[in-house]
């Protein structure tokens, strides 16, 4: 089990360079980075960080960003791929 959770990270930067159109949601929203990521309760560069897949996200962030974003976890990963 422990291995598992620790491959999530990569697993989820695999999807973010898999799918660059990560900002997609945010845009249709119109929100700006800065603004989702107050809401997300994360940094701004982070979370620019993972729109260009520089960064790798958590399945803690990706449950933040969803929920900042008013949408489920598999409407998110419907929408992005």
């Amino acid at each position: 089990m422990l291995g598992a959770v620790a491959e999530a990270p990569t697993l989820l930067s695999g999807w973010c360079r898999r799918h660059p159109a990560a900002r997609q949601p945010r845009a249709e929203r119109g929100l700006s980075q800065e603004r989702l990521a107050e809401l997300a309760q994360m940094h701004r560069t982070y979370l620019g960080g993972i729109e260009t897949a520089r960064r790798n996200l958590s399945f803690k962030n990706l449950f933040r960003l969803a929920r900042a974003l008013g949408v489920s976890l598999a409407d998110l990963f419907e929408t992005i791929g």
